[in-house]
């Protein structure tokens, strides 16, 4: 019976496989022992922030899934890094190594023409917003799937600013806050930045793994009336869009007497 040699379990198990062969390629050594410090510095940020996973993640056999349980654990534990990496579509250490992959939540310009991405909710709180006119027309027609054109029409465009003065501390605050996520405005590097800005390289230290923490925890508090708006709109989305532009209307009109 005839056995096959078990897979390397990390670099160092590939470039002793290789030493065993004579004459040893001068390239593929040199390519192995790359490979073998960026394992290396790939174990170590592994070991400093995820010492209670270490054992764990370094058991995989295959990079891939090494960087795969890294990013998930770290996610669980600090912020999400960079979506491909906990769905295992990695080339090499460096994609970790080389810097923090953030992966940031800024609505992409992309997206903000094409508004079937968001759900019926936020559809309809944007209308309220005064954003780009050329991004109305799609807006407007994804959201006459939802409610009546009359009611539509209704709709002011406003600014932060009276959107601030007509909703502060009122049931409809999740507007301004959606109004400063839409606008990458609201401070906060995970709701302001995007994929299309490109992607600052952030030391591994554990200053910026705490600041960047802080901020992703933030955003999320920040973020939450805004998603809780939403929610409320799509359980009786007629009347409760109504009741919100019927609100802001009246306001409106009081503070031009």
């Amino acid at each position: 019976m005839v056995f096959e040699a078990s897979e390397p379990v990390s670099p160092l198990g590939c470039l002793w496989t290789r030493l065993q062969r004579w004459p040893p390629s001068l390239s593929g050594l040199v390519n192995i022992i790359g490979q073998c410090e960026a394992y290396m510095e790939f174990a170590g940020i592994v070991r400093r922030f995820l010492p209670e996973h270490h054992a764990e993640i370094l058991s995989h056999p295959l990079m891939e899934d090494q960087v795969a349980s890294f990013a998930t654990r770290f996610e669980e534990k600090y912020f999400p890094l960079c979506r491909s990496l906990s769905d295992g579509m990695v080339e090499e250490y460096e994609q970790i190594t080389i810097g923090i992959p953030v992966e940031v939540h800024g609505i992409s310009y992309e997206c903000c023409y094409d508004i079937s991405y968001f759900r019926p909710g936020l559809l309809l709180m944007t209308v309220l917003i005064d954003i780009q006119s050329e991004g109305r027309i799609p807006l407007f027609e994804e959201c006459k799937k939802h409610v009546p054109v009359e009611l539509l029409e209704t709709c002011p465009q406003l600014s932060i600013g009276q959107l601030e003065e007509l909703l502060k501390d009122t049931l409809f605050k999740g507007l301004i806050r959606w109004a400063r996520i839409w606008e990458h405005s609201t401070g906060f590097y995970f709701l302001d930045a995007t994929d299309e800005d490109g992607w600052d390289q952030i030391d591994w230290s554990e200053d910026n793994v705490a600041a960047i923490k802080a901020d992703w925890d933030q955003s999320l508090e920040f973020e939450e009336p805004a998603y809780k708006l939403a929610e409320w709109v799509e359980k009786d989305t007629e009347n409760h869009m109504r009741e919100m532009v019927d609100f802001i209307n009246q306001g409106r009109q009081k503070n031009e007497h």
